[in-house]
């Protein structure tokens, strides 16, 4: 049986800037004092506009292929507070590329800046935040490299991902005077819709899981809980943890100013029971709902909403390793639990494409692309790369077949790779093993799990980042996995079934026992498939597939093997 599991997780891009004392800087109604700069190859000219009523300066760029970049730079004497924000609007009709904004001191020798690698420029008119804790000083002589003073300022396009030529138009550039860093939050005020006697909103916050707010039951399945800060907050995500089938399978995150205008960053379409992580980068608000529509039952029960710190949300590779920290060690790749691993290349010579085969088992499908990793799981006990002790090998030895063998104390998986094809139309091929070792029939199944990670580790950041590996679209049509509409896996063994599962419907792991609880005795072969999607657009809902299948476990003879060789491109 193949079951592909879809999940889910984003990111925010732009969060709508709290009211703050704000100074305006520059409202762009010329650009007089703003100067085109680029290096070599490369063009960069600076023009004033009006766009949907906006003034601004549009700075338009040509990279010409060069690695180099394009910036508009001007004068700015400007004294900063002890805690303050940059902030501006922009859009663009750009490619990926690299966004820098600079602060220069008197000397010119001193730089601070701002980077975002590979940005997605947003086409439509976006406030952009740049948070003190966010600028850090580039290079200069100077030994204090605390920003207290700048005398200009820079902001610039540098060669990134696609390169190309572009405009990006800024407007609106303002300085935010923040409260200190140091000076204490009130005590948040928790609010809900209703609550059952005895279980009000409060108890979300007591740090105590044992107890819960409750919604009162009743025909009226919409209901929300909301949480006032005091003033604007900043935050990473958050931590849900729902209280057994009183969960919400169906809901919102949203944030206001004011606590009467509210803005949807974050919709869940597909929850699930137990503990619900939320990415929510660099996000600020006074005041949080979660505004509940659908779940199982006819009321809801929270036991506790942890608010986690910027750090947690920085990157999915920072999301993705606190979650490996608080779960059980083999539910995410090694490098995501700070260990070290191995792997090999798979490919052939000259190939313009590879992959990775680590010594866990997990086989990265292209450069920087997803992982298939193994999972076996026997009476609903799941085994990981983390229970087995786990042997790489070549073939005879010494081919260029590089494989893994997983030994445990009734079974062995044996992995073996290779690759096909001509330099520019590589495959890869991987072929599964399942031996029964011993003289019983084993009920035993083979999960292969999609995921948006590579083998690549997250600590690995020089020419290519590891980690986290962004799948944005996946689907099946019967005799093929298509991931992000490029990548396809075509297992040779055809699958009893497909399922999709939504990362917002809890940890996969687990999920692997549960789903083959009570199929011993179908004697089917089994696939699973996990997909992650990052996306930075958290107001539009995100249509991932349904949980429709369900997998059963492969009975195995004494010492005969159950094959899956799925081809992967």
């Amino acid at each position: 049986m193949l079951a592909i599991a879809v999940a889910f997780v984003a990111s925010l891009a732009f969060a709508q800037p709290p009211a703050f004392e704000t100074r305006m800087l520059d409202r762009f109604d010329d650009v007089a004092a703003w100067k085109a700069v680029a290096s070599d190859g490369v063009t960069a000219s600076v023009t004033h506009v009006v766009d949907a009523k906006r003034s601004a300066m549009r700075l338009d760029f040509d990279l010409g292929g060069t690695a180099g970049y394009a910036l508009a730079r001007r004068a700015l004497p400007l004294d900063l507070p002890d805690n303050y924000a940059i902030t501006f609007w922009m859009r663009a009709d750009a490619p990926v590329n690299d966004l820098q904004v600079k602060f220069v001191d008197e000397s010119g020798d001193n730089v601070w800046w701002y980077r975002r690698a590979n940005f997605t420029f947003p086409g439509e008119w976006q406030p952009i935040t740049i948070r003190k804790r966010q600028i850090d000083f580039a290079w200069g002589p100077a030994k204090d490299h605390a920003l207290r003073h700048i005398a200009s300022i820079e902001i610039a396009v540098a060669a990134g991902r696609e390169g190309g030529r572009g405009s990006i138009y800024i407007s609106d550039l303002a300085l935010q005077e923040r409260p200190s860093e140091s000076m204490p939050f009130p005590a948040p005020i928790v609010r809900a819709s209703s609550s059952q006697q005895g279980a009000g909103p409060a108890r979300v916050l007591d740090g105590n899981l044992k107890t819960a707010w409750r919604s009162k039951s009743g025909p009226k399945r919409e209901q929300w809980l909301s949480v006032d800060f005091g003033r604007p907050r900043e935050f990473g995500g958050l931590v849900l943890n729902w209280a057994k089938n009183a969960y919400a399978s169906r809901y919102d995150v949203q944030f206001s100013d004011d606590g009467r205008k509210w803005r949807t960053v974050r919709r869940v379409t597909e929850g699930g029971p137990g503990r619900a992580a939320l990415l929510l980068t660099e996000s600020e608000t006074r005041y949080l709902r979660l505004l509940l529509h659908e779940g199982p039952r006819r009321e809801y029960a929270l036991g506790e909403l942890t608010v986690e710190d910027v750090a947690f949300g920085a990157s999915p590779n920072a999301f993705f390793t606190a979650l490996a920290r608080d779960l059980p060690r083999g539910w995410f790749p090694r490098g995501f639990a700070g260990e070290q691993g191995a792997w090999t290349l798979v490919g052939i010579d000259g190939g313009h494409d590879t992959g990775l085969l680590s010594d866990d088992g997990a086989l990265e499908i292209g450069k920087s692309g997803f992982t298939l990793e193994p999972f076996v799981v026997e009476h609903g006990k799941v085994s990981t790369w983390a229970n087995v002790k786990s042997q790489p090998f070549l073939v005879d030895d010494d081919l260029p077949l590089p494989g893994v063998q997983w030994n445990a104390a009734h079974w062995s998986l044996r992995i073996t790779t290779f690759a096909i094809g001509a330099p520019e139309n590589m495959q890869l091929v991987a072929r599964y093993d399942l031996t029964n070792l011993t003289d019983q029939p084993l009920a035993l199944t083979l999960a292969l799990a999609a995921r948006p990670f590579q083998v690549n580790p997250p600590a690995q950041f020089l020419n290519t980042e590891g980690g986290a590996s962004p799948i944005h679209d996946v689907a099946w049509d019967g005799g093929a996995l298509t991931v992000n509409g490029v990548r396809n896996v075509y297992p040779l063994a055809a699958p009893a079934r497909v399922a999709l599962r939504p990362f917002d419907a809890g940890p996969l792991v687990p999920s692997l026992a549960t789903e083959n609880r009570g199929q011993e005795n179908r004697g089917q072969r089994c696939i699973y498939a996990w997909k992650s999607i990052t996306d930075p657009d958290f107001t539009e809902p995100h249509n991932g597939g349904r949980a429709k299948a369900r997998a059963g476990p492969q009975r195995t003879a004494p010492t005969r093997r159950a094959r899956v060789a799925p081809a992967d491109r």
